[in-house]
């Protein structure tokens, strides 16, 4: 429970929401009424929805059961943390501190992550890749297997440095960041990080990515994304799809296997001919062997496509 209790404190602080510390349950009390106070019942279901998952959260018996003190103890390294990170919208050029603090509490809470096939992507490297996507503060960007936001919140960080513009920037928060993500945590600690970062509306939708892109046909010029590796699907359906319904000429940029791209499995090769007949390839960018060690330590190359007029 480390990493949602620390979210929702975070975002308690944030949007200065007082927290009582007479005892362990007024702490916890006084979050879900802050969270209730930040993320209101009138307010998008998507936000609704990670609201409920946190408070959800908060009633786990660790957390009910934890001593006073403690947990005021707790609080004040949170603060102190929270403190000690700059997320103002002036500080918005600098390294993603807050980005990079919850993206290693989500690694240490990932036991089974290696099994789930998940990866953590690195701020440099989400940064890089919205570069060769040729990215700007006028694309809306989609990242169909977000995780925890990292693409999202880089490309936010530098889409609203390309602009003073006040309705330019609101825009962009509100409407140009898509994200889905199939687990509820994930999706949850997604749209939350783009909340600590000032995101107004977090469209991170909680579903699966097959049947939710489907809706958004046509709403997205650009794709960032680090789809799981060597699970069910095949890392090549992700990419497939997010062409099918991406604007024409749009721009995708991938991490893949290398394996993938080789074209010695048959599922591969049938997917590779499809999103070949739709798009055509701009570049290929190997990266380092040890770049997603311990969870992922296969050989990866980012992959940038662009879709083809039908």
């Amino acid at each position: 429970m480390n990493v949602p209790f620390i979210v929702a404190v975070m975002l308690c602080l944030r949007f200065q929401k007082d927290i009582d510390t007479t005892s362990a349950q007024t702490i916890l009390n006084s979050v879900k009424i802050g969270l209730n106070s930040i993320i209101q019942d009138n307010q998008n279901i998507n936000r609704k929805t990670k609201r409920e998952f946190l408070k959800k959260t908060l009633e786990d018996d660790t957390l009910k059961k934890a001593k006073t003190e403690d947990l005021f103890t707790i609080l004040q390294e949170i603060s102190t943390i929270y403190n000690f990170i700059n997320i103002s919208s002036k500080d918005i050029k600098g390294h993603d501190i807050m980005n990079n603090f919850l993206k290693i509490f989500r690694k240490r809470n990932s036991a089974d992550a290696k099994e789930k096939g998940e990866v953590f992507t690195p701020d440099h490297i989400a940064n890089l890749m919205y570069k060769i996507a040729e990215c700007s503060k006028d694309n809306t960007i989609l990242d169909p297997t977000c995780g925890s936001g990292t693409f999202l919140v880089n490309a936010m960080m530098n889409m609203l440095t390309e602009t003073d513009n006040h309705e330019v920037q609101k825009n962009i928060k509100e409407n140009q960041l898509l994200g889905i993500e199939i687990n509820a945590f994930n999706s949850t600690l997604a749209g939350m990080n783009m909340m600590l970062h000032g995101d107004g509306a977090s469209n991170i939708y909680f579903d699966n990515c097959f049947t939710k892109i489907k809706e958004l046909q046509n709403c997205y010029n650009r794709v960032l994304m680090n789809p799981p590796f060597s699970v069910r699907d095949k890392e090549l359906k992700f990419v497939f799809v997010s062409l099918e319904n991406i604007k024409d000429n749009g721009i995708l940029a991938v991490i893949l296997p290398k394996t993938c791209v080789k074209g010695t499995e048959k599922e591969n090769i049938n997917f590779l001919k499809k999103i070949f007949e739709i798009a055509k390839l701009k570049a290929v960018v190997s990266l380092p062997n040890e770049l997603f060690c311990p969870n992922a330590g296969v050989s990866t190359c980012i992959l940038v496509l662009q879709k083809t007029q039908e």
